[in-house]
């Protein structure tokens, strides 16, 4: 099982303000086997004067694997998603990562939906990159069935699915919708906690509101126990989007971080 963290703990794009490389090497101190990577953070970090090169050779270093970018968010006011797949693409190819994170940001034309994605997977997979599909419970594609209809339509041999354990319990997905899944269609897992009572603002909850694993209510083992008698063993990564834990030191919030993903992952399922 590989364990990964996130720049967009501490992006911008949510009001996060440490700088990148800060991050990047809380998360190789931390003990994480990868890290993924917002449009958002890497631009505040070339606008401040730094490189791709660098992030390249920082990661390098400290032995970490590049384990997405993100975000396509048809619906979302992109005025070229297209464009944005592109650069996607070059960013992934360029930190040698082969997956990109999609999200439904707003309401799409189903048919427009398959069309556009499916050109976006195109460009990616051309440069050996794979579409990881999104189901958030507030957005239009809320369901875990909804994300595996716009795979098939799209095409499994380009696309996979994200599994967001917080999006998981707040959409109320039946567990035979995910243990009818082959492990292989899973991209990746995004893991998180939360109350076990939903708040009335879902969207306010997913980027501001998350707890750290084993800090909340949410059955999050049996999660892991379904995950893994599927056969699942790729990769897991944190998804703390937590307005408290952007204001957190890195090197806190990252090995506060690998420490619960470890228990719940290695130790649990070891025992």
């Amino acid at each position: 099982m590989e364990l990964g963290f996130h720049t967009i703990h501490f992006s911008p794009m949510f009001g996060g303000s440490a700088p990148l490389l800060d991050v990047l090497q809380a998360t190789a101190d931390s003990g994480f086997d990868a890290v993924g990577f917002d449009l958002a953070s890497l631009d505040a970090h070339v606008a401040a004067g730094g490189t791709v090169e660098e992030i390249v050779t920082l990661l390098a270093d400290a032995h970490l694997r590049c384990s997405d970018v993100l975000v396509l968010a048809p619906g979302g006011g992109d005025p070229d998603v297209l464009a944005t797949a592109r650069r996607l693409a070059a960013l992934a190819s360029e930190l040698g990562t082969d997956t990109c994170i999609a999200s439904v940001a707003g309401p799409v034309p189903w048919n427009t939906l398959v069309a556009t994605l499916g050109e976006c997977a195109t460009v990616l997979s051309d440069d050996g990159v794979r579409l990881a599909i999104e189901f958030t419970p507030y957005s239009p594609l809320s369901s875990l069935r909804a994300a595996r209809e716009l795979c098939e339509a799209v095409g499994w041999e380009r696309t996979g699915l994200v599994l967001d354990s917080l999006h998981f319990f707040r959409g109320e997905t039946p567990w035979s919708e995910l243990t009818d899944l082959d492990a292989t269609q899973i991209a990746l897992v995004q893991y998180s906690d939360a109350p076990a009572t939903a708040p009335g603002m879902l969207v306010d909850e997913s980027r501001n509101a998350r707890l750290i694993p084993g800090e909340g209510d949410l059955p999050l083992t049996d999660l892991v126990t379904a995950l893994y008698a599927i056969g699942f063993d790729g990769l897991v990564s944190a998804e703390i989007l937590s307005e408290p834990f952007r204001r957190t030191d890195p090197a806190i919030g990252a090995r506060r971080a690998h420490d619960a993903l470890a228990e719940a992952w290695v130790t649990d399922a070891a025992g």
